[in-house]
């Protein structure tokens, strides 16, 4: 019976040895994970402030009447959403109107005559360069004729030339000699005819196109004359227009209504008159006051979480904001900064993010590895 009661012993102690080995790996493993997240990991160091408020998105903006005049048409009421540029009041204007029905018709006359003017000054181009091009061709031939005389008297003056010498040698007869004279002399004669032609062709292709250039000058500053009367036409349109869209008082910015003035259709009212205001529905912003000690850590850009002091976050949950300016100089050991709210994440809350609810702010200035924070708490224990 001893023999079996040993072999029991030795495979529980081989059990044994076999379960602290498991351990240790374990242990290890563990042990090898901690450290790899304390090195690897990025965890988020926040900044948190003071004292914090939500601070309303913009100031009011006032409707005035930029002139006086009678109100014809009256679209205020208390409460009323208006987005930027709705017509809000209407004045009387009869007079602005006709006055620009008239600039507006002085400048369609003008351009109307502008266009048959350039209309004829093209026509008057291409009739220039017809011209032009005929009266070359016309100079061409007069000096091609001129140029064939040329030849021809040249011929005949060697004729006679050949004559006189063949009169010497008793082979033609006086009066052959004369036939050739008279007939080189004709022969020069065309031949300067000729020519004096292809200078009045030559001289009436340059009268024509100066006069051509000349017609097309005067029509080009008549046109650029006229161009710069539509110019101060125009002008006077837009004047006449803006003269008009004065009469129509607009909505300055988006929002709602607010402090409407008593204002009746027939009612007078006065320039610069203040008739009501435009409450604008921007959401809040955050003031938050933070440490001087941490300018310079935290900047434009940076994320925030938001928690408001009326309503417990682990209930209603925190809203994200981000840093969009960070004051200069510090004020009783405290730096002004102002976060924006993401639109996103406000329009998914059930928080009424109002003027003047009180909060903390937690800005996140930096992600570190969880060894680098070790490091930092050691040191501040370490030091003196």
């Amino acid at each position: 019976m001893s023999i079996p009661f040993d072999r029991t012993m030795r495979l529980l102690a081989r059990d044994t040895h076999t379960g602290d080995v498991r351990l240790l790996a374990a242990g290890g493993a563990l042990l090898a994970l901690w450290a790899a997240w304390l090195v690897c990991a990025r965890v988020p160091v926040y900044e948190v402030s003071r004292e914090a408020h939500l601070a309303a998105g913009g100031a009011p903006s006032p409707i005035e009447s930029p002139i006086p005049g009678r109100a014809i048409g009256v679209h205020l009421l208390l409460g009323q959403r208006v987005r930027a540029g709705d017509v809000l009041v209407e004045l009387d204007a009869t007079a602005a109107s006709l006055a620009l029905a008239q600039r507006e018709r002085e400048l369609e006359g003008l351009s109307l005559e502008h266009r048959l003017l350039g209309a004829e000054l093209a026509k008057e181009r291409a009739l220039s360069e017809q011209e032009t091009r005929t009266e070359t061709i016309a100079a061409r031939e007069a000096r091609a004729r001129h140029d064939e005389a040329q030849l021809a008297s040249a011929a005949a003056a060697d004729e006679a030339q050949r004559a006189a010498i063949l009169v010497h040698a008793d082979a033609l007869t006086p009066a052959e000699l004369t036939r050739a004279r008279l007939e080189a002399g004709a022969r020069d004669a065309a031949a300067e005819a000729l020519r004096l032609a292809a200078a009045r062709v030559e001289l009436r292709r340059l009268t024509a196109s100066s006069e051509g250039a000349l017609r097309v000058d005067r029509l080009g500053r008549r046109l650029a004359t006229l161009w710069e009367q539509i110019a101060a036409a125009r002008i006077a349109v837009e004047r006449a227009r803006t003269e008009v869209e004065r009469h129509r008082v607009r909505a300055p910015a988006s929002g709602t209504l607010g402090e409407v003035a008593d204002l009746r259709p027939g009612a007078v009212v006065a320039a610069g008159e203040k008739l009501a205001l435009v409450v604008p529905e921007r959401s809040p912003t955050v003031v938050a006051e933070v440490d001087a000690t941490a300018v310079g850590r935290v900047r434009p850009g940076q994320g925030a979480i938001v928690k408001l002091d009326a309503f417990p976050w682990t209930q209603y949950g925190v809203v994200h904001a981000r840093v969009v300016r960070v004051g200069s100089e510090a004020h009783r050991g405290a730096v002004r900064t102002e976060l924006a709210i993401d639109r996103r994440a406000a329009s998914g809350t059930s928080i009424p993010l109002q003027h003047g609810l009180a909060a903390s702010v937690e800005i996140a200035v930096e992600d570190v590895a969880p060894i680098t924070l070790v490091v930092r708490r050691l040191a501040s224990w370490t030091a003196p």
